[in-house]
Formats: C-alpha cells, structure tokens, sequence
C-alpha cells in the first residue's frame, strides 16, 4: 500500500497548477450560488421587474453555476484514465472561453498537453510520429 508521502511526491508540479485552477473556479461558482440565495431570501435586495432591467435571477444564477462548480470541484478529483484527461482538457478550454480565467487558464493547458501530463493519465501521449515529407 502507498502512503500518501510517496503519492505526493510522485505527483508533477503541474497536476498541482490544475488543481489549484480547478479548484479556484469552483469557490467562485459555489460563492455565486451562495449570493444567489441570499439575494433569494433577503427582500431589500430584490429588484422590481418594470422599474429595472434585470438580466439573469437568482434561479438562473444557481441553475447555471451549480453544475459549473460541480464540474471543476470533481475535475482534479477523476481517476488518472485517458478520458480523465479529455474532461480536464475541457474545462481547461471551458476557463479560455470565459474572460476571468484566460491568463491562468492558458498556462494551465500549455503545461497540461504535456507528454509527462499525457503519460500520467495514460493518455495514447508521447511520441509524435513525424508527417511524410513531400516530394
């Protein structure tokens, strides 16, 4: 049996920049979830509908960011499988697409392709074969 001393160390560097992403992520959604449902509950906060414009409710805040923060909490979380590392590919491209995260989302995903990522989660990574060269 390994001790969690020797998993610790065996781990790159950059599972750890991951997780923090990950994890940062999920604290933000979970936090709009929580202001979702004080602005709910408390009624000196909630707005009018004919005397301002409103964009998106506290429902819709919570419907979206709910299953958000749920994805990113489970992300650093998945078995070390090839697919494990499509999903965290994808919420890596998820974090590019939103305007927040881009710097760190980026840096993440350039060391995330790495082969040493790749081999970890026994990704069909390493070698790339070299393209046919035209006559």
């Amino acid at each position: 049996m390994r001790s969690i001393s020797s998993v610790l160390r065996r781990t790159p560097r950059k599972w750890w920049w991951f997780a923090a992403y990950c994890f940062a992520n999920a604290g933000l959604f979970l936090a709009l979830v929580v202001y979702a449902i004080y602005f709910m509950f408390n009624p000196a906060l909630q707005l009018r509908i004919g005397t301002e414009m409103v964009f998106m409710g506290p429902a819709e805040i919570i419907a979206l960011s709910l299953p958000l923060a749920i994805a990113f909490g489970v992300g650093p979380l998945l078995a070390r499988k090839d697919w494990a590392w499509r999903y965290n590919v994808g919420l890596l491209c998820f974090g590019i697409a939103s305007f927040y995260a881009l710097p760190f989302a980026i840096a993440v995903l350039a060391m995330w392709v790495g082969n040493d990522m790749k081999r970890l989660y026994h990704h069909e990574a390493a070698d790339p074969t070299p393209l046919p060269q035209a006559l």
